[in-house]
């Protein structure tokens, strides 16, 4: 990347590149496209998007601006499809998908438990590996061989369980992630990637909707990288504690981790994942926003994946993007809390937890 054979990523903050090069050649990028201008390409992005590809297991990788600019430059490229999408998915997920269906785009929402059925010839189907904020872990075994047997198209969100607990490229066609979470595990960046082994097109509306991401967040995304397979370890590890000692806890009526026995896909994530996630969705007895303002070393925050816990409610995020028949139907109600756990000392933690709890 550099003629001075850096142990780091230059960062390459600029707009425009030399083409054809001093010695009269093109220049051309790692993906043989000509590197003239960053909105296109960039190097610093470019290696982002080469480790990223390597963790998922795919050929390729495209960096976008925001998670949320990865999943709708994908769904305005695949314009031409029925769009199947899993209702447990992050409540903005779905409001787009609402908003396309509006404009005319062919839209399903579909729940886990149904999203099989919903699988029709030539449709593209996008769910959560591990969904955002009830945590269903769907059957991708399942889902992948039903889309392979109709000849639809299959796409993972795997921001809450990153490569490191589940390898997309095993189950599906193009993966994305929020890079604003686990990869850059810092709650400074914000960004998101796709990966998979054929992303001309996705290239080319990436393109011409200007939503690369820029070279400077790329480099604090690869910064991040670095140490994800050791934070996830220590996330997952202090969530099953966590969750195990929210479950004895008066004030709690239900824990939801796929890591617990009591929960619903218990069977299906021991099967696909090499661990739990870091995040924990349980219901209280009391008023949630008191509890939340209890909180004294846990912050109150949305978002997930950095070393600093945050917890938010999830039902006023989700009816900002949602209508009240769906919010009811995915089971986000008021006295549901969404713990993300970060890298603290789990008895800190507990402490916070136990005397909020014992305050609503």
């Amino acid at each position: 990347m550099s003629d001075f054979s850096p142990i780091e990523v230059p960062i390459y903050m600029t707009a425009t590149f030399q083409n054809p090069l001093p010695s009269g050649k093109p220049n051309i990028s790692r993906r043989g496209k000509e590197l003239k201008y960053s909105r296109e390409e960039n190097p610093t992005v470019e290696e982002l998007e080469r480790i990223v590809a390597s963790l998922d297991g795919y050929d390729d990788c495209l960096a976008f601006n925001s998670g949320m600019a990865s999943i709708s430059t994908l769904f305005l490229s695949r314009y031409r499809k029925r769009i199947v999408v899993n209702l447990d998915s992050y409540s903005a997920t779905v409001g787009l998908a609402l908003r396309l269906k509006a404009m005319g785009f062919d839209i399903e929402i579909c729940s886990t438990d149904h999203l099989g059925e919903c699988i029709k010839p030539g449709s593209l189907v996008f769910t959560e590996s591990i969904t955002n904020p009830l945590l269903r872990v769907p059957d991708l075994e399942m889902l992948r061989d039903s889309c392979i047997d109709k000849g639809a198209e299959f796409i993972i969100d795997n921001t809450s369980a990153t490569p490191v607990l589940l390898k997309p490229s095993l189950f599906s066609d193009l993966s994305i992630q929020s890079a604003t979470k686990y990869l850059s595990g810092t709650n400074d960046t914000v960004g998101g990637v796709v990966s998979g082994n054929e992303l001309s097109e996705l290239w080319e509306w990436r393109r011409v909707l200007g939503s690369i991401l820029d070279p400077f967040r790329a480099f604090l995304i690869i910064r991040g990288v670095k140490t994800l397979e050791l934070r996830m370890r220590r996330h997952c590890e202090t969530a099953l504690t966590l969750a195990r000692w929210l479950q004895d806890h008066p004030k709690v009526k239900e824990v939801i981790y796929p890591g617990l026995e009591t929960h619903k896909d218990h069977q299906i994530a021991k099967r696909l994942l090499k661990g739990f996630g870091g995040i924990i969705s349980f219901r209280i007895n009391g008023d949630a926003r008191k509890f939340l303002m209890n909180l004294r070393k846990i912050k109150r925050a949305t978002s997930f994946g950095a070393s600093i816990s945050l917890a938010s409610i999830p039902h006023g995020s989700a009816s900002s993007n949602l209508t009240e028949d769906l919010i009811k139907a995915s089971g986000i109600d008021g006295s549901l809390i969404r713990l993300s756990v970060g890298l603290e000392d789990p008895e800190i933690l507990i402490e916070d937890l136990d005397s909020s709890l014992k305050g609503i």
